[in-house]
């Protein structure tokens, strides 16, 4: 039970980490979105923890960047910000399920699911945009076109940021699993809800 606590204490400083990092300035979309919810979906011991930790990360970051960061003056206080943003995270997290869990980790495993969870970001974020109020582009498919291509030049540096992450945080995790006898990447360890 020790070895347990300490993989889940070593994963939430992680990423906590992780999402304190989306407060520093840094290029946009340059983030560990699919970082946070790839290895958590790949380490926590339980599947509720893969998603409920990543996701109050996720959640405080957010807090923090819509109600100081970006906090204008004159408006309220944002508990809650876009709901697609969360359904992408959640989805991101289910591919980390599929693409990573109970598997040995290698660099051509996360790469692939790096980008694809950079892709899923954009596709529902972006396609999103339609459902605004007021909306941004027209409710139509030239306007769901247009609110892609105006997104393409972010994308880019979603990618790259994704794969840093991914590939930093997964390199910590394994590294710590063979330098330290407090973790054992044991599949049998890894239990369902």
């Amino acid at each position: 039970m020790k070895n347990n606590s300490s993989k889940i204490f070593a994963l939430v400083a992680l990423v906590f980490i992780a999402a304190a990092s989306r407060l520093v300035p840094h290029p946009f979309n340059f983030t560990p979105i699919g970082g946070m919810a790839l290895v958590g979906a790949a380490y926590f011991p339980k599947r509720w923890m893969s998603f409920a930790l990543p996701m109050l990360a996720f959640w405080l970051s957010n807090l923090f960047l819509d109600n100081v960061t970006y906090h204008q003056e004159n408006s309220n206080f944002i508990w809650f910000s876009s709901i697609w943003s969360y359904i992408s995270f959640g989805l991101i997290i289910l591919l980390g399920f599929y693409s990573l869990r109970n598997q040995r980790i290698t660099p051509l495993k996360v790469g692939p699911s790096a980008v694809a969870a950079s892709t899923i970001f954009f596709l529902v974020t972006n396609g999103a945009i339609l459902f605004q109020n007021p909306p941004l582009y027209p409710l139509s498919w030239s306007g769901l076109v247009s609110s892609y291509i105006a997104g393409v030049p972010f994308f880019g540096n979603a990618i790259v940021g994704d794969l840093f992450y991914s590939f930093v945080m997964f390199a910590v995790m394994e590294w710590s699993f063979q330098k330290s006898n407090i973790f054992q990447n044991d599949a049998n360890e890894v239990s369902k809800f």
